[in-house]
């Protein structure tokens, strides 16, 4: 199929995948104001509003999609974090967005920071995390997405699970 072709299949289609990843996001987490659909308009604007993008595979749009709307909703986290504390970074709870991580509840902004400091470690492995656990994309659709091979998405995803376990412990203790 044809590049030009390509991408206005995947732009058709774009919103309805975007919402479907959102409403994922959402059924794992509590205590956020944001909604899906704005998380996706946003998601949208930012995706398109600067310039043409060319998807090179239904893969690589959902790894961009997912990235994005992981991005637009820690974003919007942390915003709103800092307003709430007069602009300073305190761990004070008033208004907790939640997310259901394994078999434990976690604070999203806890589960950000973990993710950030997983990319300093292994930028890969975070990359692997967000596209499999909020991306809902296959070892293989990683892969493809990542330009690795699927053995690797595996390892990354097995090191990163490992890696997050063990740092968000660290926040629940």
């Amino acid at each position: 199929m044809p590049v030009g072709d390509l991408n206005a299949e995947l732009t058709r289609g774009m919103y309805d995948d975007l919402r479907r990843l959102a409403y994922a996001y959402f059924r794992r987490a509590r205590g956020c104001s944001l909604q899906p659909t704005e998380l996706v308009n946003e998601a949208c604007v930012q995706l398109l509003g600067k310039t043409r993008a060319c998807w090179e595979s239904p893969a690589h749009f959902k790894a961009v999609a997912a990235r994005k709307l992981w991005q637009v909703l820690v974003d919007y986290l942390r915003r709103r974090n800092a307003k709430k504390r007069g602009g300073n970074r305190q761990r004070i709870s008033l208004e907790r967005s939640t997310v259901s991580w394994m078999d434990q509840t976690v604070e999203m902004m806890d589960l950000a920071e973990a993710l950030d400091s997983l990319s300093a470690v292994s930028e890969r492995a975070r990359d692997v995390i967000i596209l499999r656990c909020f991306g809902r994309l296959t070892s293989k659709e990683a892969a493809d997405a990542l330009t690795v091979s699927v053995s690797t998405v595996e390892k990354d995803y097995r090191f990163g699970l490992n890696w997050l376990n063990r740092h968000l412990a660290g926040y629940n203790a």
